[in-house]
This record gives structure tokens, sequence and C-alpha cells, in this order.
């Protein structure tokens, strides 16, 4: 997939409320496990932020920006619930 498309994707997700760490995942094909073998973080911790319902640490989001490209404040953002107030 061309890089033009994920970053649409990833945009898309963040309007609709999605993670866009899950959704860049995804476009990438790649499973909890890969992409934290990557991040050096376990899958289930990735799962839980993926969900919102875990936050991602300063270092972590920076990690996965270089990874992924995703900004910054869109991956240490607020949770789900923070957002809808």
């Amino acid at each position: 997939m061309h890089l033009r498309q994920i970053i649409f994707a990833v945009t898309f997700a963040v309007m609709e409320n999605e993670h866009p760490l899950k959704t860049w995942r995804i476009e990438q094909r790649m499973t909890l496990i890969e992409l934290g073998a990557k991040l050096g973080v376990k899958a289930p911790h990735l799962s839980l932020i993926e969900a919102r319902k875990r936050r991602c640490s300063l270092d972590l989001a920076i990690r996965t920006w270089r990874l992924t490209g995703i900004p910054i404040e869109q991956l240490a953002g607020a949770s789900a619930a923070d957002a809808s107030n």
C-alpha cells in the first residue's frame, strides 16, 4: 500500500474515533505480536492502547512515530473517554 493511502486511512480512523495505531497496523498486515516486537513491548499492552484503555507513554509514542509516521499527538493523546468531554 502506498504511503498516501496509509496516511488517508489513519486520518479517517482518527475522525471515526478509532486508534490510528490499530489502523496503521492493519493496513500493514501486521499482528500485535509483530508490532510489539518492533517496538519492544508486549502485544497485550498494545491491545490496551489500541482499545484506548491505556495511554501510550511519551517514550513509546516517540518509538511508534519513528516506525509509523503517526503524529505523536495522536499516539500520546487523550483516551476515548477524555475525548468525549
